[in-house]
């Protein structure tokens, strides 16, 4: 039997190129779940709450990016449990995606349904709280991120900054567990979407 591949865990923020991503490790046959309309999310803290290992309903998957679920109650995000993922898999390829802070924030704002939403979650009434929530909080996951791993020479982290890198920092990082990543995938999102797209819902269906 082969032995199972690590896990590929994001850990960065959505609106960093998590699709591109995902569709970059689909693109190399990589199992990959992303987002899954928050169930991924829903399903990472019922796990947690009962003691069962991260992603023990998803077996197929090897990469998870995209973990978060925001309704008019609560914002859960998994990828801020790195300690617990790294807990469970300390094997796993962490990857922390990253921009510019003030561009990811345009991005973000650009999202009128999550405002919304957070605006409930946090209890405030004026999109400007929600931005400035949003900008403690990266900063303050930046730090935290990188904190921890710096305290584990043994973790695998990529820093990917979607500015200035692509395919061939993934390809690198990934090497000893995926030698046949081909980096020139990156960024071409239409490539075999419909086989993307299938692939996902058969492992969200484990």
């Amino acid at each position: 039997m082969t032995a199972a591949k690590p896990l590929i865990l994001q850990i960065g923020f959505n609106r960093c190129a998590t699709q591109s991503q995902a569709r970059f490790f689909q693109d190399n046959d990589i199992p990959t779940l992303h987002w899954e309309k928050g169930k991924i999310a829903l399903q990472f803290f019922d796990d947690m709450k009962e003691g069962r290992a991260p992603f023990s309903k998803t077996p197929e998957a090897v990469a998870y990016l995209d973990m978060i679920h925001v309704d008019y109650s609560v914002c859960l995000e998994p990828y801020k449990e790195f300690e617990y993922l790294y807990k469970h898999h300390p094997n796993a390829y962490f990857i922390m995606n990253t921009r510019h802070c003030e561009d990811w924030l345009r991005s973000r704002s650009q999202h009128r349904a999550f405002i919304a939403r957070m605006k409930d979650v946090l209890g405030v009434g004026r999109d400007e709280d929600v931005i400035n929530y949003w900008r403690i909080d990266w900063y303050d996951h930046h730090a935290k991120v990188l904190r921890f791993f710096s305290q584990h020479n043994d973790a695998r982290l990529l820093l990917f900054d979607i500015d200035r890198h692509d395919g061939k920092e993934l390809a690198d990082f990934l090497a000893p567990d995926f030698p046949d990543i081909d980096s020139s995938l990156y960024g071409h999102t239409d490539v075999t979407k419909r086989r993307y797209v299938a692939a996902g819902q058969r492992v969200a269906a484990t």
